[in-house]
Parts: structure tokens; sequence; C-alpha cells
């Protein structure tokens, strides 16, 4: 099997774990870390597959204030009033500030 392959095998073995945590109940933002990108500006787009549409202000890869897409949105939950997306790569913090809901 190649290397990229069995990379692609375990970024979907890990979406698949935390699908299946949300659908237990077994997920607290606690468990996702400090340093989960924070996006501030989102909505769903039509790009053919459920994503976000994003601002970011927190990220480890990307500058601040960058306009992209997110990769497939797959989940998301709310606690304590602050809301967590899941796309395939990656958990998001939402800043919900403006509308509180927007995603489908």
């Amino acid at each position: 099997m190649s290397f990229k392959l069995l990379a692609e095998v375990d970024r979907l073995d890990c979406l698949l774990r935390d699908i299946k945590r949300l659908q237990a109940s077994h997920i607290k933002a606690s468990n996702l870390g400090n340093g989960i990108p924070s996006i501030e500006v989102h909505r769903p787009n039509a790009r053919g597959v459920p994503s976000l549409l994003e601002t970011v202000y927190v990220h480890s890869v990307l500058s601040v204030g960058k306009t992209t897409f997110t990769s497939e949105l797959y989940a998301y939950f709310e606690e304590h009033r602050e809301l967590y997306a899941r796309t395939l790569n990656h958990w998001y913090r939402l800043d919900v500030s403006g509308d509180r809901r927007q995603d489908a």
C-alpha cells in the first residue's frame, strides 16, 4: 500500500472515531485541546459538498484574516454556548457572534 493511501486511511479513521464519539455523546470541548483552529466568519457554501467559508483568526498554518473554504463538513456540536465543527481534516471552534445558526 502506498504512503499516500495509508495517510488517507488514517485521516478517515480519525474522522470515523470522532463521529462515533459524537454519536455516543462521549466528546467534550475540553477533549479537543487548545490547539484547534478557530474561524471567525462561517457559513455553508455551494461548492458541491457541505463545507464552511471561513475567515481564520487562530490557525497553526494559515495567516490571520485569510478567507478560505474548509474541507467537507461532517458534524458539529454545541457545548457551553460554543459551537464546534468537524470537517474531514480538522475540528474548528466557530465564532457564532453573528447569526447563530446558518449551517444546514
